[in-house]
């Protein structure tokens, strides 16, 4: 058995939190896991992404279209990883536009919806499955927890996606949240709550 998470991003949104977050939770239940961090110009808004395998792994970057999960913290970089994706793979991708440095000093890129229609085109024509587009920078603000985008969407995870369970379970989770999250920890762990309800609420039944 095994459990492939595919996180992606830009550099400041917390991605690297994230992947040390599941990690942190895999490694306390005794689960092999093995986790690569691309990080790009992280430092500038640029690229970062994670590859994060749980369970009967051995290549540190999952197969194409095998996985099991992909949380998208940025729209436009959910588009760079649709060959890592199948019908099967829970697809969560936030609202989030980062414009790059050229697109700041030139003309402006492709708006959010934009982007929206072109990865859903993607998603229905090629891969099918679910695709979930989540406002977590909305519903970080709205919670008074800024910079809980990040644990919101890794609670849509949880709540969502019952195959993680056989590695890790929700408690799991928080406490990994509780011990990686250095800053406003009670305000993550409400994020994490309520993306967890939010998953829970978009499960396909």
């Amino acid at each position: 058995m095994r459990y492939d998470l595919l996180l992606c991003g830009v550099g400041g949104q917390g991605i690297i939190t994230l992947s040390e977050i599941v990690a942190t939770a895999a490694v306390s239940n005794g689960h092999k896991t093995i986790v690569t961090q691309s990080r790009g110009l992280a430092q500038r808004g640029g690229a970062v992404r994670a590859h994060i395998r749980i369970g009967d792994v051995y290549a540190p970057l999952m197969p194409k279209k095998a996985a099991h999960c992909m949380i998208s913290l940025e729209l436009s970089e959910s588009l760079r990883y649709v060959e890592y994706l199948n019908p099967d793979t829970i697809k969560a991708v936030s609202t989030t536009v980062v414009p790059t440095g050229g697109e700041k000093k030139k003309k402006k890129g492709p708006s959010a919806e934009e982007l929206r229609l072109i990865l859903e085109e993607k998603v229905t024509t090629y891969l099918g499955g679910q695709l979930l587009i989540v406002e977590a920078e909305r519903a970080a603000r709205d919670a008074g927890v800024p910079r809980g985008a990040n644990i919101f969407m890794i609670g849509i995870l949880c709540g969502m996606d019952p195959r993680i369970e056989s590695f890790i379970s929700r408690d799991d989770m928080a406490r990994a949240v509780e011990t990686v999250v250095r800053h406003d920890r009670k305000g993550n762990l409400l994020m994490f709550e309520k993306g967890t309800a939010y998953g829970e609420s978009k499960k396909q039944k």
